[in-house]
Parts: C-alpha cells; sequence; structure tokens
C-alpha cells in the first residue's frame, strides 16, 4: 500500500511541477507578446506620423522652391503677382498640416525627430523676422526646410533600421 501512496505522490509532485513549468512558461510567452504587441502598434503610429510630416515637408521645400524661382526670374513682379499669393499660401498650409501632425503626435515620435523638427521650425521662424528683403527670405526658407527635411528624412530611415533589426 505505501509503495502505491507514493507512487501516486510521485505522479501527483510531476503533475504540479509540469503544471507549473507550463503556467510560467505560458505567461513569458504572453508577457512577450504583449510587449511586441505594443512596440509593433507604437512603431506603426510614429511611422505613419513620420510620412505624414516629412510629406508635408517635402511638399512645403517644393513650395518654397517656386517662389524663389518666382523672385529669381523677376522679383517685382512675381512679387505682386497672384501666382506669388497662391505659392505662398500652399507652403502655409503645408507648414500648418507638418505642425498639426507633428503637435498631434509629439508623444509617439523620437527625441531626435521632436529635436530636429523643432529646429527647423525655429529656424524658419527665427528667418521670419529678422530677413527683410522677401528673395533672400524665399531662398533662405528654401534652403532651411530643404536641409531639413533631408535630415527628417534620415532619422526616419535610421529609426525604421533599427525597428527591424
Amino acid at each position: 500500500m505505501a509503495f502505491e501512496i507514493q507512487t501516486a505522490l510521485f505522479s501527483l509532485g510531476g503533475v504540479v511541477i509540469g503544471g507549473g513549468i507550463s503556467s510560467a512558461t505560458t505567461w513569458l510567452i504572453a508577457r512577450s507578446e504583449r510587449r511586441k504587441f505594443a512596440r509593433e502598434k507604437t512603431w506603426d503610429v510614429r511611422r505613419q506620423a513620420y510620412t505624414k510630416i516629412i510629406a508635408e515637408m517635402v511638399v512645403a521645400t517644393s513650395w518654397a522652391n517656386e517662389m524663389e524661382l518666382g523672385f529669381r526670374r523677376n522679383p517685382r513682379e512675381y512679387e505682386k503677382s497672384p501666382k506669388a499669393d497662391k505659392d505662398s499660401g500652399e507652403f502655409a498650409g503645408c507648414v500648418v498640416t507638418a505642425k498639426r501632425v507633428f503637435i498631434a503626435n509629439r508623444l509617439m515620435l523620437s527625441q531626435r525627430f521632436v529635436a530636429e523638427f523643432d529646429a527647423i521650425m525655429n529656424d524658419f521662424e527665427r528667418e521670419n523676422r529678422e530677413t527683410l528683403i522677401q528673395a533672400n527670405l524665399v531662398s533662405k526658407i528654401h534652403e532651411i526646410f530643404e536641409r531639413g527635411t533631408k535630415r527628417l528624412t534620415e532619422i526616419g530611415i535610421s529609426e525604421t533600421v533599427a525597428n527591424l533589426t
């Protein structure tokens, strides 16, 4: 009789230990999957924000280029033309949209991206305050946006590569 009790207890102990190991393994896998899901979801939001901000910055750069070309061809005529008003309005619309997306997603963006976007906007606002000659202002703004868009794109690409590995 003692042998049967000992065998039953040994079997029961094996079941308890096996169940404990199985439960711990299941918990660890579920925890890992939750973290992976959260990381992927965060990256999806960040990627969408990067895409929208950079796209708006690229279009703004194109409009700044249009304005710069207009001032190079004939500054006096361009400055008073409806095309200048249209180009300026389109540029401003892109900048406003980029800022709105940035503000709406600021907590999800990387510190590098936030710092670079802030630097671009600070340079842009400083030039708007300090540069009095419209043709010079447009040239500087075009340069700021072209250089800044390139840096934002590089940050986005480096973070994409880092996220995939």
